[in-house]
Parts: C-alpha cells; sequence; structure tokens
C-alpha cells in the first residue's frame, strides 16, 4: 500500500493538476500523451514527497517529471514505429512472388500470351504460348 500524502499535499496536488497540464500540453501539443504524463508525475509525487518532503518549487517539479514522461513515452513510440519500418520492409510484397500473381491470372479467367486468333475464337486446341501452331480453324 503507498503512504497518502498528508492533506496539504493532496490539497497542494489538487490544485497544481490542471496547471501542469496546461503547461505540458503547451510543450508537447499532445493532449493523450500529456494528461498521461501529468497523471504519473502526480503518482510520483503523492509517493516521494510524503517521505522526502515537499520541493522548493512543487509545480515546477511536477512539470519536470510529467515532461520526462512524455519525452520518454515519444522516445519509445518513436522506436516502435522504427522496428515495425524494419520489420514490414523485410516481408516480401505480396504481389512479388511468381506464384502468386499466376494464380490471381488463372482465377480471373484469362490466358497470358495467347494468340489473338485463339482469342477471337475462343480455340481450346491450343495451349498458351504456343503462338507459331495457332491458326484460325476451318470448321
Amino acid at each position: 500500500m503507498t503512504p497518502s500524502p498528508h492533506p496539504s499535499a493532496q490539497d497542494l496536488l489538487r490544485d497544481l493538476a490542471p496547471q501542469v497540464l496546461g503547461a505540458v500540453i503547451r510543450r508537447f501539443r499532445d493532449f493523450a500523451a500529456s494528461e498521461d504524463a501529468v497523471q504519473e508525475a502526480l503518482i510520483a509525487a503523492a509517493t516521494q514527497w510524503p517521505r522526502d518532503g515537499l520541493p522548493e518549487n512543487p509545480r515546477t517539479w511536477l512539470i519536470q517529471v510529467a515532461s520526462r514522461r512524455v519525452a520518454d513515452h515519444v522516445r519509445a513510440e518513436t522506436a516502435r514505429r522504427n522496428r515495425e519500418a524494419i520489420v514490414v520492409s523485410l516481408v516480401p510484397r505480396r504481389n512479388s512472388l511468381p506464384w502468386r500473381r499466376m494464380r490471381r491470372t488463372q482465377r480471373s479467367g484469362t490466358i497470358p500470351s495467347t494468340c489473338s486468333s485463339c482469342v477471337a475464337t475462343r480455340c481450346s486446341r491450343h495451349r498458351p504460348r504456343s503462338r507459331s501452331r495457332c491458326a484460325p480453324s476451318a470448321a
């Protein structure tokens, strides 16, 4: 169980929380990250101040702790995005595999590299790529 700060420290934290939040939001322009960081700074203050005593300037202490938490969060998110980009770059592209292209072509019903006379007459005797043998049938 964490020790609760004494009543004057609780009142001080309650009064300083909106001021600290405003300062951190102005600095980092990210409401969600700033709000989380200020909450963490308030928790740190509630646990450290009763043990170590109030700092000389509590508002500055809270802003400094919250700013460091936001900076740590931004640094961690940037590192995570970089790791994800590296992993994505290592995965082969979906259409770069030749058998996937072949399957997609076969599913669509088109026959690649067939001569135009076979396509026009719907010739089923000749296989694709046999252009030299394709000729319009007399039937």
